[in-house]
């Protein structure tokens, strides 16, 4: 639909009637030679202006833009060349709003020192286009204005190998922040779930309606998947396959490119998926229900019964659970009231000092969780259990809503 603005109309020419008065309401004659040279000069005048917007020239046009959103029929690629970014000492700095600072932290960077994250944050809001890149490791961060990149906003922001895939109103890019590099991979499209080096994307906001699933790897190409059943969810990942939750029936399934439909890998409820692992809950005949991890390449699973105190469905605004490796879940313990990392091989529960609406990111080399606070980033060291406190001091207030994307060094 076209957004609709002040009408714009031509202006009727005003005829007089009678000749002109001067302030003394006497008439003033006009010489009929002036006036016809008036009328000429104005001729040439406007001959003037007709020709130079007929031909692009100089010309000031009066009607705005067209500001009619376009709906993508199918998800175009893009291979337009990636943008740089001026640095802030370069020419034209001026019109290049990016700032880079040390980063505070809470234990004089020790943690990272000793144990290396090996991971890049970017901090990111819903629908603003300043976001700030955190390099943990060396102590740096860095605001950038990602418009001057060609985002024109952010709805959605996953880390996806080196890099980030930003979903924006145009569609869904490949973003460097740091190199300031920019590729338009989609044209529309919402991001569904994220692999090592693809995405899977889907018609904008498909709800429980049935829709094709789109496959796009980090050179733009893509490739249409079977169609996905109404109400089916979550979403994962195994190698190149699109795994689907069967919804309210269960099961998992999985989806390769060119298969003609999807295909039984596991009974039970998807909780989480990484490139050859499962996690999934089956309930028995009896409604006891255990958590199998299931290896796919060597097709075995391990079961592990859930302790009666953890909620898995109170944590429903985090929206990656497991650590990268599948060994530790994020769930809601009932008798301490708070978020706690359950890790699974030693069955143990850590309290975490998180809240509803906080974001949360899994740093790469599986030690690593990032917590969103207020204006900083609390990192929890699994091995260890120390909380650092990272604050990037670049006068940005992010209290309200932050989100973490987690990409790799």
């Amino acid at each position: 639909m076209t957004p609709t603005g002040p009408l714009r109309s031509t202006p009727t020419p005003v005829l007089m009637e009678a000749e002109p008065t001067d302030l003394h309401g006497e008439v003033v004659a006009v010489d009929p030679r002036v006036r016809r040279g008036v009328l000429v000069a104005l001729f040439v005048a406007l001959l003037v202006v007709v020709v130079a917007v007929a031909s692009g020239g100089g010309g000031t046009s009066t009607e705005g833009p067209d500001t009619t959103e376009s709906v993508p029929t199918s998800f175009a690629t893009t291979t337009e060349p990636a943008t740089d970014v001026i640095e802030d000492d370069g020419p034209g700095a001026a019109a290049t709003p990016s700032t880079t600072t040390t980063i505070q932290f809470s234990d004089d960077k020790g943690a990272f020192a000793e144990n290396p994250t090996e991971s890049i944050l970017m901090l990111w809001t819903f629908n603003d286009t300043r976001v700030v890149v955190v390099e943990v490791d060396s102590g740096r961060a860095t605001s950038v204005d990602l418009t001057t990149l060609g985002v024109d906003t952010v709805k959605n922001a996953v880390g996806l190998g080196d890099g980030f895939a930003i979903e924006t109103r145009s569609g869904v890019s490949l973003v460097d922040p740091l190199k300031g590099t920019f590729r338009q991979l989609t044209a529309g499209g919402s991001v569904l779930v994220w692999g090592d080096d693809e995405l899977w994307i889907s018609t904008p906001y498909p709800g429980g309606d049935s829709f094709v699933p789109i496959r796009v790897d980090l050179a733009g190409e893509h490739v249409e998947l079977p169609a996905v059943p109404p109400k089916s969810g979550p979403f994962g990942f195994v190698g190149d396959d699109l795994l689907v939750g069967g919804g309210p029936s269960g099961g998992v399934y999985s989806g390769a490119v060119g298969a003609p439909t999807y295909e039984l890998l596991s009974p039970g409820a998807l909780l989480a998926s990484s490139a050859d692992t499962l996690l999934v809950r089956v309930c028995g005949e009896t409604l006891d229900c255990s958590i199998e991890r299931h290896d796919i390449a060597l097709d075995q699973s391990t079961s592990q019964d859930v302790p009666a105190a953890l909620n898995f469905d109170a944590l429903w605004w985090i929206e990656s659970q497991a650590s990268p490796e599948l060994d530790a879940y994020l769930v809601y313990s009932e008798p301490a009231a708070t978020p706690v990392i359950w890790e699974m091989e030693s069955d143990e529960t850590v309290s975490l000092p998180i809240t509803q609406s906080r974001s949360i990111g899994w740093g790469v080399n599986n030690d690593w969780l990032f917590i969103a606070g207020v204006n900083e980033v609390l990192a929890f060291h699994r091995p260890t259990l120390a909380i650092t406190r990272i604050t990037p001091d670049l006068e940005m207030d992010l209290a309200e809503g932050m989100q973490i994307a987690v990409a790799s060094l």
